[in-house]
C-alpha cells in the first residue's frame, strides 16, 4: 500500500514538474521535484526501498523526457540508494538537512546521469554541470527548505493527532 502512495507522490510530482515548469522557471531552471520526492521518501525507507523509489522516479522521468531510456533510471536509483544507506546514520528531521541533501543528491545525480550518457552514448553533456545544474541544485535547496518544512509540521501535527 505505501508503495502505490509513493508511486502516486512521484506521478503528482511529475505532473507538477511537466505541466507547472514553466511558472516556476528562473532564468531557464526549474526544480525537480522528481528528486526533491525521492530526497524525501529514500531518507525514510531504507536503501532496498530507495532504490526502488529512485526506479520509480528515474523511470517515470525517462518516459516524460522521451530522450535516451534508461539513464533517468540509473542516476535516480543510485541517489535513492545512496539516500537509503543514509536513513540511520544522518539526523534527517531537520528541514534544513534534507534540503542540503537535497542539494547534494542533485549535484550527484546529474554526476551519473552525464557519466552514463557518456559511457553508453559518447555524449558528453558535462558543459551544462556549471550552467545548469549548480543553479538546479541551489533552487533544488530553496524548494526543498519550504516542501520539507511543510511535511515536517504536518508530521508532527499528525503525530501529536494520533497520540
Amino acid at each position: 500500500m505505501k508503495l502505490l502512495i509513493v508511486t502516486a507522490c512521484f506521478l503528482a510530482a511529475a505532473l507538477v514538474q511537466s505541466i507547472c515548469a514553466d511558472a516556476f522557471m528562473i532564468r531557464r531552471v526549474s526544480p525537480d521535484f522528481l528528486l526533491i520526492a525521492v530526497v524525501f521518501c529514500s531518507l525514510r525507507a531504507g536503501w532496498q526501498r530507495g532504490l526502488l523509489f529512485g526506479l520509480i522516479a528515474g523511470f517515470i522521468c525517462d518516459v516524460l523526457s522521451l530522450g535516451r531510456m534508461g539513464l533517468f533510471a540509473v542516476s535516480m536509483g543510485t541517489c535513492g540508494l545512496l539516500l537509503g544507506f543514509l536513513t540511520f546514520r544522518v539526523y534527517f528531521e531537520n528541514p534544513l538537512t534534507q534540503s542540503l541533501i537535497a542539494l547534494l543528491v542533485t549535484l550527484l545525480n546529474a554526476a551519473v546521469y552525464f557519466s552514463a550518457a557518456d559511457l553508453f552514448y559518447q555524449e558528453s553533456l558535462w558543459y551544462l554541470f556549471l550552467n545548469h545544474v549548480v543553479p538546479q541544485s541551489i533552487y533544488n535547496f530553496t524548494v526543498g527548505v519550504i516542501l520539507f518544512t511543510f511535511m515536517h509540521t504536518y508530521e508532527r501535527k499528525r503525530l501529536i493527532s494520533l497520540a
